[in-house]
């Protein structure tokens, strides 16, 4: 399924998660650089650490989701790694209004701080 295909419905059910859980675009930026450093984590220990970021021992904690938005975790992260490898990788990012209101212009901000947030996850990596 093509990574289109599943954004928004991902989104969204990140978004009606929580108020303060992460975008879509967070999301991706944290499953990049998991993947694209040394060391790359697997898939489980990539969602524990984005959901459960206070939980020192995340291997005995749960992530307690919803299966539907696991399958689509999933999916994503198999596509952000396909993409790295294959050398087609584009992160999504958030695209808001421009000032001539006729074209929209891309804001990497919250793919950055996701990034950042997975670079310090893999540090010791």
């Amino acid at each position: 399924m093509p990574i289109e295909e599943y954004c928004d419905e991902l989104d969204a059910m990140l978004a009606a998660n929580d108020e303060a859980a992460l975008s879509l675009d967070e999301v991706h930026g944290f499953m990049s650089a998991v993947l694209c450093g040394p060391g790359a984590l697997l898939f489980k220990d990539c969602v524990c650490a984005m959901f459960l970021p206070d939980d020192n021992d995340a291997e005995e904690s749960e992530c307690e989701l919803s299966s539907r938005l696991m399958e689509m975790l999933t999916l994503l992260y198999e596509d952000t790694s396909r993409s790295i490898e294959d050398g087609s990788f584009l992160p999504i990012v958030s695209c808001e209004q421009g000032d001539d209101n006729d074209e929209e212009e891309p804001d990497a901000q919250q793919w950055c701080c996701g990034f950042l947030m997975g670079m310090e996850q893999n540090r010791s990596r």
